[in-house]
């Protein structure tokens, strides 16, 4: 295994225990939040391309499969009310997580987000612009991709905490 692949294990086992109760719940979820850690300069290596539920990653998949077989986090299937699978990821910590440093401040921000869609949105929309395209661009991609999940604001209120998290866009 590549040096960068056992950084980019520590560094998401140290994302998830930065997380209220060491736990991120939903996969997409991890996605996106790696995905907007790594663009605020979380220095693991992803490669990220555009999926059913916006940026996503296999080599992520992958470290996250490798650290439950190593120990340093879990994976719980869970059913929610209305029978559809979601998995919980949990930080195990048997010994102190690799720090983040200023990235903690954040992780803070984004575990704050309680509507994963509006994370879905914000990556996306950021994925969006990171590929060339304008604000209005961008705006009109992620309306087409997400449909409905944009309406009642959900769509302006992600593009606003991209601003919050101070991601700047050339």
């Amino acid at each position: 295994m590549e040096m960068k692949t056992i950084d980019n294990i520590e560094l998401l086992q140290a994302v998830i225990a930065a997380h209220p109760s060491h736990q991120i719940v939903g996969k997409t979820r991890l996605q996106k939040t790696i995905y907007l850690l790594q663009r605020l300069g979380l220095p693991t290596s992803y490669e990220f391309e555009m999926h059913f539920y916006g940026p996503y990653s296999d080599e992520l998949t992958d470290d996250a499969h490798f650290a439950v077989a190593a120990g340093l986090i879990s994976e719980d299937r869970n059913i929610s009310n209305d029978g559809v699978p979601y998995y919980t990821f949990r930080a195990k910590m048997n010994g102190a997580p690799r720090e983040l440093g200023a990235l903690n401040e954040d992780v803070a921000e984004i575990a704050k987000i309680k509507d994963p869609v509006l994370l879905e949105l914000a990556a996306t929309y950021d994925a969006f612009r990171t590929k060339g395209q304008d604000g209005e661009e961008a705006l009109e991609s992620l309306r087409d991709k997400k449909g409905d999940k944009c309406s009642g604001g959900r769509d302006q209120k992600a593009i606003n905490f991209l601003e919050q998290l101070g991601l700047q866009y050339a």
